[in-house]
């Protein structure tokens, strides 16, 4: 599966999707988690869903964002 990029504020975030079609699914990892340990789930769940997987900013291949991080 392709790692792609797109740019949300000032940060690139890595992206993946699974299935196909329009996105119903978002996975939103936490604890500095990467996508390479959520594919094999957000891959299961593609057969039926489309999912996203996304790397917060300053994670795995996210840049890092110049924005303060707050609560």
């Amino acid at each position: 599966m392709e790692i792609r990029t797109c740019s949300v504020g000032t940060a690139e975030l890595a992206y993946q999707v699974f299935g196909n079609g329009r996105v119903e699914l978002v996975i939103e990892m936490g604890l500095g988690a990467v996508m390479a340990e959520w594919q094999p789930l957000a891959r299961q769940l593609g057969e039926g869903h489309t999912v996203l997987l996304y790397e917060r900013a300053g994670y795995g291949s996210s840049g890092v964002s110049t924005l303060e991080r707050t609560p």
